[in-house]
């Protein structure tokens, strides 16, 4: 299902001010891996961000897809939100300048093979992104201080 293309356009003003949020904040959201983002932070990074859109577009599909690398023993996150590809940590790779926002494929598909597509809720079992209070608290920082509400 594609989204509309308002939808699309405040998705990725969206994406583009919770990365920014990312950067500022990363050292003090006390949540794992996030304080070296973009490198390794894909997992707490994915997670909040469908969060967050999930919470603003409900209606929206939005899958957290799992990828590996098996011959190099890496994996790798990202967000399909409509069908459109969502990786704020996509840049983190050597030859990528910046994150995917709102793109139709993912360059790293060549690289990872995706393992597993979860719904939000389904991605969080057995995950280790922080306690629930770090989540929400910072789900709260972030929608408050870029203007992410509901």
């Amino acid at each position: 299902m594609q989204q509309c293309p308002e939808n699309k356009e405040n998705i990725n003003k969206d994406a583009i001010n919770l990365r920014a949020a990312f950067l500022h904040y990363k050292d003090e959201l006390n949540l794992p891996y996030l304080h070296s983002f973009p490198q390794n932070s894909c997992q707490i990074a994915s997670y909040l961000f469908a969060k967050i859109m999930h919470d603003k577009y409900p209606a929206s599909n939005i899958r957290i897809i799992e990828g590996t690398d098996y011959k190099n023993a890496e994996s790798h996150c990202w967000v399909l939100v409509d069908g459109y590809v969502y990786d704020l940590t996509s840049d983190q790779f050597d030859g990528i300048d910046a994150p995917l926002i709102g793109a139709i494929e993912n360059i790293l598909a060549a690289r990872f093979t995706i393992a597993k597509s979860s719904p939000l809720q389904d991605f969080l079992n057995g995950s280790h992104l922080g306690s629930e209070a770090q989540q929400l608290n910072a789900i709260h920082l972030l929608k408050t201080d870029r203007g992410l509400h509901d």
